[in-house]
This record gives structure tokens, C-alpha cells and sequence, in this order.
């Protein structure tokens, strides 16, 4: 009798701690509810480490990005002093600085720059949107959600992104760990730290 009792017990137990199934319908609404607070989200640090490969080159660096409306710097540092690239932009233009050349570059966007410079093309004003686990306004995407209405699959632009991770930031659901690729770049991102406001 008391093995039947702890078996029961056990199987009462078991069943309360699974969590219930979110139908996709919950999930859109969920989806629909995070929306806005997420896009009000105008100023922000992000702190981390990017990877990056293709068919010719690779590596790692450290990440520091703020965005304040839509000025921008991004500060990536490789690791063993072998250099840092400073990227900092707005409406007016954006201004590339590195250890390698210590003349300013400037462009009329990002996307330009870095394809002139490093023969890539990196989408920054959409990953803005991206990193925030938002897909980019300005062009149509195709998302998948996972059962908390956060994006688990993104693509848009020519790329594939996967939010493998979130973190819980003053409230909100931000990604923490972002796969990104297209057909000749492959971008992993982990973010250390969000700041949000200021």
C-alpha cells in the first residue's frame, strides 16, 4: 500500500512540475504582447564575445555595442592585442576606425563600409533590431516562435538567424546567445551583459 502511495505521489508530482503545452495561437499573442515594449527600446550597452567565420577567414573578439536612437559604436577587440575596430555611425554617415588603419574611413552607411573594406556584407542596421530579438521593419520576415512568443528562427534579408538562448534583463525576455548566417558569413554572438537605457 505505501509503494502504491509514493508511486502515485510520484507520478501527481512529476505531472505538476511539466509545464503545459503553448499552443502556436498562444504563442502569436505572446508575440504580439512583447512587441511594443521591445521596440520602445531606443538605448542600449550590449557586452560580449563574436565569432565569426567564412571560406577564407575567421576568428573572435570581444563585442561592446551601444545604440542611443539611431547613433551607434560598436567596439570589437581581438583577442592577444591583435587589434580593435571601432564603428561609429548615425543618419549622418558612419566613421570606421581600426589599429591597421589609423585614418578614419567613412561611408554614407555600414552595410557599405564593411563591404568595401572587408568584402562582406553585414547587415548592422537590421542585426540593431536583431539583438533585441526584433526582426527589422524594413523588410519582410518569415519567423518561427518558440512557447514564450520569443523568436526562436528568423530570416530575413538573406540570412538565417537562430536565438538559441534569452536572458531575463529589467523585465524584459533579451537574446543571449545569436547564430547568424548567410551563404558566405556565419556570425555567433553571446551577450555577457545588457544595459538598457542612458
Amino acid at each position: 500500500m505505501r509503494a502504491a502511495l509514493v508511486i502515485v505521489l510520484t507520478l501527481v508530482l512529476g505531472a505538476c512540475s511539466v509545464a503545459p503545452k503553448v499552443s502556436s495561437e498562444q504563442s502569436k499573442q505572446l508575440w504580439s504582447a512583447r512587441q511594443p515594449a521591445l521596440k520602445a527600446l531606443s538605448s542600449w550597452l550590449l557586452e560580449g564575445r563574436v565569432a565569426f567565420s567564412s571560406a577564407n577567414d575567421g576568428g573572435n573578439a570581444s563585442l561592446r555595442w551601444r545604440q542611443h536612437g539611431n547613433d551607434f559604436r560598436i567596439l570589437i577587440v581581438a583577442p592577444f592585442g591583435q587589434g580593435t575596430v571601432s564603428l561609429r555611425g548615425g543618419p549622418g554617415g558612419v566613421v570606421l576606425r581600426s589599429s591597421d588603419h589609423p585614418q578614419p574611413v567613412l561611408a554614407p552607411d555600414a552595410e557599405a563600409l564593411l563591404q568595401r573594406q572587408l568584402g562582406w556584407h553585414v547587415p548592422v542596421s537590421g542585426m540593431r533590431y536583431w539583438v533585441v530579438g526584433l526582426p527589422d521593419p524594413r523588410d519582410p520576415p518569415h519567423i518561427e516562435l518558440d512557447d514564450r512568443g520569443r523568436i526562436a528562427h528568423l530570416q530575413q534579408a538573406g540570412w538565417n538567424v537562430d536565438f538559441r538562448r534569452y536572458q531575463s534583463v529589467d523585465g524584459y525576455q533579451l537574446p543571449e546567445k545569436i547564430f547568424m548566417e548567410n551563404k558566405d558569413l556565419r556570425v555567433r554572438m553571446v551577450v555577457q551583459r545588457w544595459r538598457l537605457g542612458g
